[in-house]
């Protein structure tokens, strides 16, 4: 078998800067064009020049060579261009073997539609018609549509950016204005005949091609300046919007400032650019993109309105602006070396975006979310065989999406929170900033990071950490009593797997495990590096406090009784670990699944209040309704189980203060009671859409209603939400409450099947409708079969990004092995290379689940049976 290389560019041609010109942009004809001139150093012969191109046109090129004090014209000969490697190769009359080499190329493309490279974002006007916003995405591979390019993160350059565009419009890059002058009227705008004018912007930092952008539209904005000065000027920060929405930016803004105030002062490191802008584009194929100095969002991702809109989304807003700030240091300043230490750019963005929101707004206890929202969903996507350790290999530009995932954002984040709780975190913190000075404006490795943080600690923690970021997966640590000794436990460490048959090849690896420890104990030395150890403590003493640890503990059955026992007195952080290590280690065979059912069943009122805890208990109610509730034997009382269980928090939707905790989890709480038909949130959904819904209860009460056999004016109300939208949060929670649809009435599942290929659904809102629709048991058999019949038009309507996470999040919820089947011959004979990862990984749930149900749907009857219901 042949090794697989990595497909990358030749290094015998080295870029130092680029020399932009956009022009002749046309939203009419989809086209523009493009001239380029790349300044390389000659860094060992070659007499050819390779350079990424995707989509272009190249119209001509020349080449300029200086060595020493002589410059000469070179002839290009054979143009050729490799469509699977996204390559253009010019070849040269002659070698050159030392010096500079300047390449002018001009040449032409298409304004996408797919949002990526340089595309139309479409929106509608105050007028009800159609403009766009003009816009960049290139990360990761997608600079090469929009410029011949070393497309690649090691390549950094410097880059002079010159856009020609209507007058009346806005004109964003990465840099400041360097300058502007009006051209001759009468040539082609991008919208017909107008007075142009070019703008020209400043030299940039040393950057990678994918940081680059710039942005052309109708635009206002709001601007502060943060309280730190860099040369002694204080940073300006705006935020753009298209008109009519800038006075929902405020709270972005005063977020944005205080956090480059703060990222300022912790990494003891200045922000790069002399300017930062953030702008909402109505199209974005994900929540936010870190381009340098030029920030680019989703609109529901940044637009906050405080009168109205869930306290939820406010958060979503912090998090998503202070995890893209983030990357203006991490990823920009200091950037991985190659794609596949991505977590070095993902992982640092995503904790250190919640050390900031922890710190500006304490209040959101963001960290307890931490623990639910990042912490578990990197736990369960890597008890997978078809996980993938932090640190993968890639080897070409389909492959890179398929890593923006769980694994490099989210446990990437987990292993630092952890890191940081066992070194203390002012400790990390003063490694990190080692690490920014050693390398800003450059790239860097993993073990460059742990090299900088055993400066700060020291000692040497790459032993420790190595095993986190290089293996799949992650341990469990078992905890039983000393026969001989009520004071003591014997703990042990083995990989943790959703299914249950561990290999001993799989069970190989021994990780350092952090104990952290309830009681009076040396938490700095307090770990587990061994197969096995006693430890002098309690039974009842619960570990991984706080659940900082990336692990599950998996206590004997006494052990889970006493501390289950005083489950309403743990903190929340404990809560989630618990509910979710115990479900976690059902589903894996390591407990019966008795010991969950009794102990959910013990969660009585007033245990929980906190948003997080009641979000995790809700996913793991849903875990084991979709494995087993569609089951003949248990299908009825385990749905008055789920109802009980849910009744504990009858108070709470029925009871309505100002209780900052209560007010975010009560809309939760009755959202997940509706929709398992809990007869008090039904009538309490009713209830407030009579009174009038308040934005903050809209998916509560539509999908409690939409979910128990709604009337027609019920579900006419969400679908013209869908359709007319007030604001861009209210359409991505309609889309979700039609999901929910579950009526007696066929058409209306038809009418949201419909819903779903129109324009009302544009492809990045595409997986609010598919996973809900997914997720609802009245509608996945026929989500499927829509999908199946509708192929061809999803597969060409969503970009190779959305189609990833689609497949990935829609095709994880059956619990019939001859579905699963269907699905596997399904894509046996389809183009898989840009999603093949997920795929596997949906197709991996799908059988662990049903492994899941064949094992324990005796022991789900009898305990259903045995205890009443």
């Amino acid at each position: 078998m042949t090794e697989r290389t990595r497909e990358l560019l030749p290094k015998s041609l080295l870029p130092t800067h680029y020399g932009i010109r956009i022009y002749n942009v046309d939203v009419a004809s989809d086209s523009f064009d493009g001239y380029v001139e790349i300044s390389m150093d000659v860094a060992s012969p070659t007499d050819e020049l390779v350079i990424n191109s995707k989509y272009l046109e190249i119209k001509s090129v020349k080449l300029t060579h200086s060595s020493l004090k002589t410059t000469s014209a070179i002839e290009v000969g054979q143009i050729s261009y490799d469509e699977k490697k996204e390559t253009v190769t010019f070849k040269l009359s002659q070698e050159v073997t030392a010096g500079k080499l300047i390449a002018a190329i001009q040449y032409s493309a298409k304004l996408r539609e797919d949002m990526t490279g340089f595309f139309k974002s479409p929106y509608q006007n105050s007028e009800g018609k159609t403009e766009y916003l003009l816009v960049t995405q290139f990360e990761a591979t997608d600079a090469r549509a929009a410029f011949p390019c070393f497309d690649e993160p090691n390549l950094k350059a410097t880059f002079d950016v010159t856009v020609v565009a209507d007058e009346d419009l806005t004109v964003l890059s990465n840099m400041p204005v360097a300058g502007s002058k009006t051209l001759d009227s009468g040539k082609k705008g991008s919208s017909g005949p107008n007075t142009l004018k070019e703008v020209k912007f400043e030299t940039t930092v040393k950057m990678s091609t994918y940081l680059l952008a710039w942005s052309i539209g109708k635009l206002e904005y709001v601007e502060a300046f943060t309280k730190t000065a860099v040369n002694g000027k204080h940073i300006p920060v705006r935020v753009y919007t298209l008109p009519g929405l800038i006075k929902d930016a405020k709270f972005a803004l005063d977020t944005a400032t205080k956090t480059v105030d703060y990222f300022t002062e912790v990494f003891d490191v200045d922000y790069p650019i002399p300017k930062l802008d953030l702008l909402a584009t109505p199209t974005h194929g994900s929540n936010a993109m870190e381009n340098f100095g030029l920030v680019t969002f989703r609109t529901s991702a940044i637009i906050f309105d405080e009168s109205s809109a869930d306290f939820k989304y406010k958060k979503r807003v912090a998090y998503i602006v202070a995890h893209e700030l983030a990357h203006q240091w991490f990823g920009n300043l200091v950037t991985m070396d190659w794609w596949d230490e991505l977590w070095l750019n993902e992982g640092f963005a995503t904790y250190v975006g919640y050390l900031a929101v922890d710190h500006i707004y304490p209040d959101f206890e963001i960290f307890t979310d931490f623990v639910s929202e990042a912490l578990e969903a990197a736990l369960e996507l890597d008890s997978l065989r078809s996980s993938h350790p932090i640190e993968v290999p890639i080897y070409s530009a389909l492959e890179i999406d398929q890593v923006f995932d769980p694994i490099s954002y989210l446990k990437g984040a987990s292993i630092i929170r952890m890191l940081g709780s066992a070194v203390g975190v002012d400790k990390f913190l003063k490694g990190v900033s080692i690490y920014l000075k050693k390398h800003a404006f450059g790239n860097a490795t993993t073990e460059d990071l742990w090299t900088s943080v055993s400066e700060s600690v020291g000692y040497d923690i790459n032993k420790r950490m190595n095993v986190w970021t290089k293996k799949q997966g992650f341990p469990y640590v078992t905890v039983m009593e000393k026969e001989d000794d009520s004071k003591s436990v014997v703990i042990s460490q083995h990989r943790f797997l959703a299914s249950d048959n561990l290999t001993p090849t799989e069970d190989e690896a021994l990780w350092w495990i952090p104990l952290s420890l309830e009681g009076n104990h040396d938490q700095a030395n307090l770990a587990l590096d061994s197969r096995r150890k006693v430890l002098e403590s309690p039974g009842s003493n619960k570990f991984n406090k706080g659940t900082t640890g990336v692990y599950r503990v998996i206590y004997e059955p006494q052990i889970l009784e006493q501390i289950a026992s005083r489950f309403g007195s743990l903190p929340a952080e404990d809560k989630i670990g618990l509910i979710a290590d115990t479900t976690a280690a059902a589903s894996a065979g390591l407990i019966n699944i008795s010991s969950v059912l009794s102990f959910f069943d013990g969660i009585k009122a007033g245990d929980i209040k906190e948003y997080a805890v009641w979000a995790e208990l809700g996913k793991q109610i849903t875990a084991l309704s979709t494995a087993f509730g569609s089951h003949p034997d248990v299908a009825v009382p385990l749905k008055k189980f789920i109802q009980k269980v849910y009744s504990t928090g009858n108070g709470l939707i029925t009871s309505w203060d100002d209780d900052l905790k209560l007010s975010v989890a009560r809309p939760l709480l009755l959202e997940h009671s509706g929709l398992f038909g809990v007869p008090e949130a039904i009538e309490q959904a009713k209830k407030l859409l009579k009174s009038g819904v308040k934005s903050n209860l809209k998916l509560a009460v539509w999908q409690t209603l939409l979910s128990n056999n709604p009337s027609r004016e019920e579900f006419d109300i969400v679908l013209k939400e869908a359709h007319e939208p007030e604001s861009a949060s209210s359409h991505e929670i309609a889309l979700v409450a039609l999901g929910s649809i579950n009526s007696v009435k066929h058409e209306y599942g038809d009418e949201v099947l419909k819903l779903f290929l129109s324009p009302a659904v544009p492809q990045m809102d595409a997986l609010y409708l598919g996973k809900s629709l997914s997720s609802n048991p009245a509608m996945r058999l026929r989500f499927w079969g829509f999908f199946k019949d509708n192929y061809s038009t999803v597969f060409e309507k969503f970009s190779n990004w959305t189609l990833d996470r689609f497949i990935k999040d829609t095709l994880d919820k059956f619990s019939d092995s001859q579905l699963v089947d269907e699905v596997r011959e399904f894509f046996e004979n389809k183009d898989v290379a840009a999603f093949e990862r997920r795929l596997n990984q949906a197709l991996e749930l799908n059988s662990v689940r049903i492994a899941w149900v064949n094992r324990s749907i005796h022991d789900v009857k009898e305990w259903l049976i045995n205890n009443g219901y």
